[in-house]
């Protein structure tokens, strides 16, 4: 249909001989206008769809990582993963549930067996399939280095540490409520001495946030908001669970500050052996 002199609209005739209506532009802005605005209005719905995606995919990983260091203490006397239990550089914790020889490939390479879980490096193909990454991360496995998580080392100990103490399972006296992993602030995943060291990105995000998981602020002491971190407790079980919420934790014996309160919780802290 076209317009004449007078501004009517008229109707044009297809190649079968059928009548067609053509839109004016007036109609085609209002198409266009519609689905912009059901466009805007279904997009913060698929990000909040997106993020609870990935913070139930990063609660699953971190439910391997319990199941795999649970089979490391059975194969270890009892002892807990250590954050770090030798200098050599797959001597970390998720190095030593991956199996060394599966990290490394190398087949003469002693020790360590695989418990379920996968490590590949950051400049790996396959790193998005590693189980210690967290999708819901604003960075990649590639700006962290190496994981997503980090243990709670008061916890856990580390090799060459003159404080954090290695414990054994049997030290753990309330397991729901002891908290052995989480979400990591910061690259390299073996810093979890405080609760400023874990990364409160979940059903928000987390303040401290600056772009760079390597840079100290961060894990720095401000605060990282209403925003939540996932935490794997020794029982097995991950609770999603807010800044305030650890801050707020009582001190049992032991705890310096309110800082580290709540990774003292549920275990004899002083009861640990240093790893030299």
């Amino acid at each position: 249909m076209n317009k004449n002199n007078n501004g009517q609209k008229t109707k044009t005739s297809g190649k079968d001989g059928t009548m067609r209506k053509r839109f004016t532009i007036l109609e085609l802005l209002i198409v266009v206008s519609v689905i912009a605005i059901l466009a805007g209005m279904m997009l913060p719905a698929l990000n909040k769809a997106k993020q609870t995606a990935g913070k139930l995919s990063c609660v699953n990983n971190l439910k391997s990582i319990g199941a795999a260091q649970a089979m490391y203490s059975g194969d270890y006397a009892d002892w807990i993963v250590p954050m770090r239990a030798s200098s050599h550089p797959y001597g970390v914790w998720y190095c030593r549930l991956t199996g060394v020889k599966e990290i490394s490939g190398n087949p003469d390479m002693p020790g360590v067996p695989p418990y379920g879980v996968r490590y590949f490096m950051y400049s790996d193909k396959r790193a998005k399939l590693s189980t210690f990454r967290c999708p819901g991360a604003k960075y990649g496995i590639e700006q962290y280095k190496y994981t997503h998580f980090t243990l709670n080392a008061i916890l856990a100990g580390s090799f060459g540490s003159s404080y954090l103490l290695a414990h054994k399972s049997g030290n753990v006296k309330s397991p729901s409520v002891t908290i052995f992993a989480g979400d990591a602030a910061n690259a390299g995943g073996t810093s979890g001495e405080n609760i400023y060291r874990f990364a409160y990105r979940h059903d928000g995000y987390d303040l401290r946030d600056d772009g760079d998981p390597a840079s100290s602020a961060q894990y720095s002491t401000a605060s990282p908001g209403p925003s939540k971190t996932n935490l794997l407790y020794f029982d097995g079980h991950v609770q999603t669970v807010a800044f305030s919420t650890l801050l707020a934790m009582p001190r049992p014996d032991g705890a310096s500050a309110a800082s580290n309160a709540a990774l003292r919780t549920g275990f004899d802290a002083e009861s640990g052996t240093l790893l030299q």
